[in-house]
């Protein structure tokens, strides 16, 4: 039996920051890459909202935004089995170990550093990519 690879076109993803330029780089980045099913949230309640609504595979979030955090958003949908196997990676320019813990932790799949470049991004995905297959495959 061949396995099919999971093609990244496919897969649904939501970019969530405060920055309107941060949340086009890292759109553009996953445009580049493949990706063609994204949307994006301004702050954690449009956030909520939408991952409510929409199912999606891969959450980019930003740590620290105005109100709650993205630590907050995380721990919430990491106690909901709808999320379980939606992959999480955190955005902060924050390098300290400490916030990269924190963000493990809560249950993140990912911790990448602001500015996003292309390269580490497409890095993150081809890992996250591999984590999904066999969870979108059953």
């Amino acid at each position: 039996m061949t396995k099919t690879k999971l093609k990244v076109e496919a897969l649904r993803v939501l970019v969530v920051d405060d920055h309107a330029e941060v949340r086009t780089t890292i759109l553009r980045n996953l445009k580049d890459i493949g990706f063609k099913l994204f949307d994006e949230a301004a702050n954690i309640d449009e956030a909520f909202t939408k991952i409510n609504t929409n199912p999606y595979n891969i959450v980019f979030l930003d740590v620290y935004m105005p109100g709650k955090t993205g630590y907050y958003l995380l721990e919430k949908c990491r106690e909901d089995m709808r999320f379980a196997n939606t992959a999480f990676i955190m955005v902060s320019s924050a390098s300290e170990r400490s916030a990269v813990i924190e963000a493990l932790k809560a249950g993140a799949n990912a911790f990448i550093l602001k500015p996003v470049e292309e390269k580490s991004l497409k890095d993150y995905v081809t890992r996250i990519v591999s984590w999904l297959e066999p969870r979108i495959a059953r």
